[in-house]
């Protein structure tokens, strides 16, 4: 299976299903009907786990929405079902045409120390994104690219680097399913990366089938309009009167253009649900 995204890009995928043996996979899939902006990809040939299934790419202007759908057999030991892998259901292994890009990643990540739930990450290969990312974007030929894992219904898709690959995996992260099916990812490209988000937020609505507005929808206070420092980037909790001054006559020393100032020292302190 073959994604053409944009200006020569493009990925070569391979599907992998698991199911609750740990048992994985291949699937074959091949093109099968192609029209009004969507391409289908219907299971080929035999498969020893599944008894149907299919990739649809929906095509939009500057946008690519991924859905999958895939059913399980019946086992003959017993007529107990198969089902898949409450971890690790279906992956698509992206491998990318160009892959020495710059990227940049929201990266999941937690460390005690900080209590910090996502930073920013860069690389220099898409296939050595960090292992498990929630937004993603590169610059290839003077065109952004922005893809981004969707959750729908009871399904979760994580994004993360694999071997010599971007791997998208689709699970519920519990057992018992024989049927998986919603949308797994998202992908906009365009000449302004701003705008490239914001296609990718709005196409992932739409292929979830919701009206949720947008940041260009909003009315937003104006100081949302200027650049802004968080301390919650620089000092985490060890917020102090001196540590901003500083911080405050560095930016203005370098002459970036910061006209507001957010003072974040992380979450309340709490027990059972209520603040101490």
């Amino acid at each position: 299976m073959k994604i053409d995204i944009h200006n020569e890009f493009y990925f070569d995928v391979e599907i992998e299903v698991r199911d609750f043996r740990n048992e994985t996979y291949s699937v074959n899939v091949k093109k099968t009907e192609e029209n009004n902006g969507e391409v289908i990809y219907s299971l080929a040939g035999e498969n020893k786990f599944l008894i149907a299934g299919k990739v649809v790419q929906k095509n939009y202007k500057d946008s690519i929405g991924l859905y999958v759908d895939f059913g399980c057999k019946k086992n003959d030991n017993w007529e107990i079902l198969h089902c898949f892998d409450a971890y690790k259901s279906l992956t698509l292994k992206l491998r990318p045409s160009h892959d020495k890009v710059n990227v940049f990643c929201d990266e999941f990540w937690r460390a005690p120390e900080t209590d910090c739930w996502a930073r920013a990450s860069f690389c220099d290969s898409l296939t050595d994104i960090p292992k498990s990312v929630s937004n993603m974007l590169w610059k290839y030929n003077d065109f952004y690219f922005n893809m981004v894992p969707i959750s729908d219904g009871d399904f979760k898709t994580t994004l993360k680097g694999g071997e010599n690959c971007i791997e998208l995996v689709m699970s519920a992260n519990m057992g018992g399913y024989t049927h998986i099916m919603g949308t797994v990812a998202v992908l906009s490209f365009g000449k302004d990366p701003f705008k490239t988000f914001e296609d990718t937020v709005a196409t992932g609505y739409k292929m979830l089938g919701r009206r949720v507005k947008t940041e260009s929808d909003r009315k937003l206070p104006e100081m949302f309009d200027y650049l802004g420092w968080c301390s919650w980037d620089g000092f985490g909790r060890e917020v102090t009167e001196q540590g901003l001054y500083e911080k405050a006559k560095e930016i203005a020393d370098k002459e970036i253009p910061v006209r507001w100032m957010l003072i974040d020292d992380g979450w309340f302190p709490y027990e059972d649900e209520m603040l101490k």
